[in-house]
């Protein structure tokens, strides 16, 4: 009897336990070939990370921006409490997370749990993912987290090492984190919405508008202290004193070369309308006495209906030692009627202006306060003359239009590099995030400005991270 039972338990039990070793096996290979791809990709990134850095020594960029590791480090840390369960019934969660910085990529290691459905394992594990910097088609970065080792520890220490890289490519096959958003992007354009803004006297609308940034394509990258975008220059020559990828700060940092933003002025003004006026009426702007058979009449003329449109032919801000100077010259077609009274009688006329905005150069102060670069207290005045019959008589006159030059070129980002609000995933079931957590970057900019066109406006930022305590 005994020795047909083990005769039955070698026929049933060999087989099987042939089985799960060639699967092992099997697992092994596949793991060593995606180890080689990791590797692969880590040499890459390390590539691209000191031609990032030779890019950033010599001021050779248009635009960089840097987050050290001491904010990626807070926001992975944000990690701590995901959960994610797969279709089949697989669990896992991350309980700690330990996270080390690298020439081309970070290293996150997590104490964590996992249950693996019919009771293959169940319990803790130590878990590494390997995070690379990636940014999507919209300019968006990224970290990419690839699973690159764990170490089962709820069974014995032998059978945990049998089991660790079957644990492996489970994770790596059905538990992979989603990507983890980074505060930073850079994108091929920006997108302006259509705006209109009502003033004492007119109705001020600007278009829509695309704006087109360097064709020069971003590199994201990380090193041992930083993870940050770098745009190459299009060979305006070097700049000097600017930062090194290697100074170990906890400041984020972003830094314009000053004739690239002008460029993205340029860019900005390019259509042949940029902004449309229209004035209801303009009371009075031509009065004169007259007589006739002793009478006197008070004559009078009120612009009404004026619209038109003001096309900037220049934008470009000049940066002196010290001050910082906008340098602005637009022309414009204006389209109206003349509401006259001349002798008693009243009457309209049309009529049509071009006129110049000759370059005028305004001043521009930076308001500690609100952290931004805004025009001084200042109008300017676009003359418009005016020469018309009305009843066999010609008026001719002059009168100005009055601007803000803050509605010619209205605020914006360039580029909006820097993102303050950073969504975490926290709860992740059958490959659907159904949680996220949100963060808050509160960054108190310090603007350094150049001293001529040659060099860079500077931002460095202090941050201070706030989490939503309660995952949506």
């Amino acid at each position: 009897m005994f020795k047909r039972l083990l005769r039955l338990m070698l026929m049933v039990g060999l087989p099987l336990i042939l089985l799960l070793v060639g699967y092992r096996f099997w697992v092994v290979h596949e793991l060593e070939k995606r180890s080689q791809e990791i590797g692969e990709l880590s040499r890459l990134a390390q590539a691209t990370t000191q031609e990032s850095r030779d890019f950033l020594h010599a001021g050779d960029f248009e635009m960089a921006a840097l987050v050290p590791e001491s904010v990626i480090i807070a926001l992975l840390r944000e990690l701590e409490g995901y959960s994610q369960i797969t279709s089949k019934g697989n669990l896992f969660r991350v309980n700690r997370t330990f996270v080390t910085f690298h020439d081309g990529y970070v290293d996150l290691k997590a104490e964590a749990d996992f249950k693996w459905r019919f009771g293959f394992y169940d319990g803790p594990i130590d878990i590494t993912y390997r995070g690379f910097a990636r940014a999507d088609e919209q300019g968006q970065c990224h970290l990419d987290l690839r699973v690159t080792d764990t170490v089962p520890k709820a069974t014995l220490p032998g059978l945990n090492s049998w089991l660790a890289p079957l644990v492996t490519l489970r994770l790596q096959n059905k538990l992979k984190i989603p990507h983890i958003a980074l505060p930073i992007s850079y994108g091929q354009s920006i997108n302006l919405p259509a705006m209109n803004r009502e003033t004492e006297q007119s109705l001020v609308s600007m278009p829509a508008r695309s704006l087109t940034l360097s064709d020069e394509k971003s590199m994201i990258f990380c090193s041992e202290h930083a993870i940050g975008i770098v745009v190459k220059s299009k060979g305006q020559g070097l700049a000097e004193g600017m930062f090194s990828l290697t100074d170990q700060s906890d400041f984020v940092t972003v830094a314009m070369r000053a004739d690239y933003l002008n460029r993205l002025l340029a860019s900005y003004v390019a259509s042949s309308s940029d902004l449309v006026v229209d004035v209801a009426r303009m009371p009075k702007v031509w009065q004169k006495q007259s007589k006739i058979l002793g009478k006197t009449f008070e004559n009078s003329v009120d612009i009404v209906g004026l619209v038109g449109s003001i096309d900037v032919q220049t934008a470009e801000i000049f940066f002196e030692p010290n001050e910082i100077l906008f340098n602005l010259s637009a022309t414009s077609r204006m389209t109206g009627h003349l509401d006259a009274n001349m002798i008693g009688i009243k009457t309209q006329v049309p009529f049509t202006v071009d006129s110049d905005l000759e370059s005028q150069l305004l001043p521009l102060v930076y308001d500690e306060l609100t952290k931004s670069v805004r025009f001084q207290p200042t109008e300017i005045q676009i003359p418009m003359w005016i020469e018309v019959p009305v009843l066999q008589h010609t008026i001719a006159f002059s009168h100005q239009l009055t601007i803000n030059p803050a509605d010619l070129v209205r605020a914006f980002t360039l580029p909006d590099v820097m993102q303050t609000n950073v969504s975490i995933p926290t709860r992740v079931e059958k490959r659907q995030i159904i949680a996220r957590k949100e963060v808050t970057l509160d960054v108190d900019w310090h603007l350094t400005l150049p001293q001529d066109h040659h060099g860079f406006v500077v931002a460095n930022g202090d941050v201070s991270i706030v989490a939503d305590s309660t995952p949506k």
